[in-house]
């Protein structure tokens, strides 16, 4: 039981922290990254594990966090990209923002992360 409840308040403050540093994020305009990687959970279903990396003002050079580890339906790239931007959206990172201030997408260069033709399969 105490160990339910410790794992329960540790996600509440991890939750938190993740929700203040985006509100921080956004509210400042600060230019970011997004670093994934297709993973396998232990039941066999496909899944993106989502970091962001940016710049924060008390910080002097970029720091990059966990943000969240989303089970895919679909493994297309097009599947991907729907699932990525629905996490994005889902912690407070609008269209707008994403548009004027999403920098740089990193992946391990699987042909699915990035669609059929991409500038390395010249």
């Amino acid at each position: 039981m105490l160990f339910v409840l410790t794992s329960l308040i540790i996600d509440h403050i991890a939750e938190s922290m993740k929700s203040k540093i985006i509100t921080a994020i956004v509210k400042e305009k600060v230019p970011l990254s997004v670093l994934t990687d297709e993973s396998t959970t232990l039941s066999h279903q496909s899944a993106l594990i989502v970091y962001l990396q940016c710049s924060l003002d008390h910080v002097s050079y970029p720091v990059s966090f966990f943000l969240d580890l989303i089970e895919l339906s679909d493994v297309t790239s097009a599947g991907i990209l729907h699932a990525l931007l629905e996490c994005l959206f889902s912690h407070g990172l609008t269209q707008v923002y994403l548009e004027n201030n999403w920098i740089g997408m990193a992946t391990d260069g699987a042909s699915v992360m990035l669609g059929s033709r991409h500038w390395s399969q010249k």
